[in-house]
C-alpha cells in the first residue's frame, strides 16, 4: 500500500467515526494534557491492628514506633506522635521496616556453608546452629585460651556478657565509625566537659547549643535522625555549624 493511500484510508476511518457520533466518546481535543484531580482513600484507623514497638537498631535512639497491621501483614509504620523525643518521626531506615520484614533477601533461619567460599549453603535448625557455634568457641578456648577469642560486638554488651561466662575474652570495637567516634568523644571531653558517646549525653540538649561540630556524619539522612531534629532547632536559634567532612551534605544545607 502506498503512503498516500494509507493516510487516505485513515482519514476516511476518522470521518466515519465522526459521522456515526463515535467521536463523542473521545475526550475533547487537548483534554489529555489538563491536570486531573486525585483523591486519596480516607484513612480508617479501625481497619488496622496497631502495635507499639521500639526500634532495635544500633543508633541509641530506640525510637517509639506504631506498626499498622491488617490481615496479619504489616502495612506501614510511623513514629509515635506523643513521643517528645521523636515528635512522630522516624529516620529513613526506620520507615523501611515493612520492606525489610517481607524482603525476599531476608535471612530467616540459620544457614551453614559447606566448604568455605563454596557458596553451597543449606538450612540448619536453631539448635544445630547454637551447638555448632558453642562447640567451636569451646574448642578454641580449650586449645588456645580465652584471649584467643576476639569479640567484635558493636557496643561490647551482649556478646561480652556471653563470653564472660567462659572467663572473659579479648574485645575490639570493629565498626566503621570507631575512629571518628573516639576522636569526637575526646574532643567533647576537652571542650564540653564530658567524655562519652550519645548514650551518656542527652541529645535533647543540642537545641541549647551555640556551636555544633558535625564530625564525619550526616544526621539529616542517617539512622538516628532525632539529633538532626534538635540540631535544627539550635540552628534556627542561631547556632553555628562546623562540618569536618570531605562532602558537603544535606545537614550543612
Amino acid at each position: 500500500m502506498k503512503k498516500h493511500e494509507h493516510l487516505s484510508g485513515r482519514r476516511g476511518f476518522l470521518k466515519g467515526l465522526l459521522a456515526a457520533g463515535a467521536a463523542g466518546a473521545l475526550p475533547p481535543a487537548g483534554s489529555l494534557l489538563l491536570p486531573r484531580r486525585a483523591e486519596a482513600t480516607p484513612f480508617d484507623p479501625s481497619a488496622y491492628q496497631v502495635f507499639r514497638n521500639a526500634c532495635p537498631r544500633n543508633c541509641y535512639d530506640t525510637c517509639s514506633i506504631k506498626t499498622y497491621v491488617r490481615d496479619g501483614v504489616v502495612q506501614f509504620v510511623e513514629g509515635a506522635p506523643e513521643s517528645t523525643f521523636t515528635h512522630g518521626g522516624l529516620c529513613v531506615k526506620g520507615y523501611t521496616y515493612p520492606r525489610r520484614v517481607y524482603s525476599p533477601d531476608r535471612i530467616k533461619y540459620p544457614m551453614l556453608q559447606e566448604g568455605r567460599g563454596s557458596g553451597n549453603w543449606r538450612r540448619i535448625s536453631w539448635d544445630e546452629a547454637i551447638e555448632l557455634v558453642a562447640s567451636e568457641i569451646k574448642r578454641v578456648v580449650d586449645t588456645y585460651g580465652n584471649n584467643s577469642v576476639v569479640v567484635t560486638d558493636c557496643f561490647q554488651s551482649t556478646a561480652n556478657s556471653v563470653m564472660n561466662l567462659l572467663g572473659g575474652s579479648s574485645a575490639c570495637m570493629m565498626v566503621a565509625s570507631a575512629g571518628a567516634w573516639q576522636s569526637g568523644a575526646a574532643e567533647c571531653g576537652a571542650v564540653g566537659g564530658f567524655l562519652g558517646g550519645a548514650d551518656t549525653f542527652d541529645r535533647m540538649q543540642l537545641r541549647k547549643c551555640k556551636t555544633i561540630v558535625l564530625w564525619g556524619t550526616n544526621p539529616a539522612v542517617a539512622s538516628g535522625g532525632n539529633p538532626a531534629y534538635f540540631a535544627k532547632e539550635a540552628k534556627d536559634a542561631g547556632a553555628k555549624f562546623i562540618g569536618i567532612d570531605p562532602i558537603y551534605n544535606e545537614t550543612f544545607a
